[in-house]
């Protein structure tokens, strides 16, 4: 079954085995590590002594901190990534196997922190890179007897200021042989 939650993809089995954890622990435990990986996702570093203090009171083995952190973030993070609504995050958690009442908990409190989270996200998830401008130029170098391209590629996203230019050199071969790549490519994206 496919899940907005993992990007229209299957579950991993990895989440499932977290998701039988986090089903057996309490709602109040889980709201601990839920608050926890909602402050990290915001840029604000959890004090962690307090963190396992809290967890320590509801009987939670090392190895079951780390899960619950694990799966909440995995959690906060892909809701925010895939804008999902509140009621999406509760109908695929509880198909997943969570309480109704611990999906709707989580479910809140995304809600509820939301704009934080889009703020802070926008600075930290990666975009797609879109080329943003290309040059070409020719020279022959002193020691070659064939010219050299020189292809400069600016990338950046329309979401952030931010650019980044790379530059490839080729022979005319090399570069001739790009072409017909890319004139394959071009014509597999129109045939589409």
């Amino acid at each position: 079954m496919k899940f907005r939650l993992f990007g229209g993809l299957d579950c991993p089995d990895w989440f499932l085995s977290i998701l039988a954890t986090m089903s057996s622990a309490s709602v109040e435990s889980v709201a601990i590590f839920l608050d926890t990986s909602v402050e990290k996702l915001c840029g604000t570093e959890p004090d962690w002594d307090t963190v396992m203090e809290k967890a320590s009171t509801y009987d939670i083995n090392h190895h079951g901190i780390k899960e619950l952190l694990g799966g909440m973030h995995t959690i906060v993070s892909n809701v925010i990534r895939y804008a999902m609504t509140p009621s999406q995050v509760t109908q695929e958690l509880t198909m997943l196997g969570l309480p109704k009442e611990m999906a709707d908990a989580i479910s809140q409190k995304i809600s509820s922190e939301e704009s934080r989270l889009k703020t802070y996200a926008n600075e930290r998830i990666p975009r797609k890179a879109t080329v943003l401008s290309t040059e070409t130029s020719v020279r022959q170098p002193e020691d070659a007897t064939f010219p050299v391209v020189r292809l400069s590629l600016t990338t950046g996203s329309t979401q952030k200021p931010i650019s980044s230019t790379r530059q490839v050199e080729m022979t005319t071969s090399q570069f001739r042989h790009l072409n017909v790549e890319l004139r394959n490519a071009y014509a597999e994206m129109i045939r589409k």
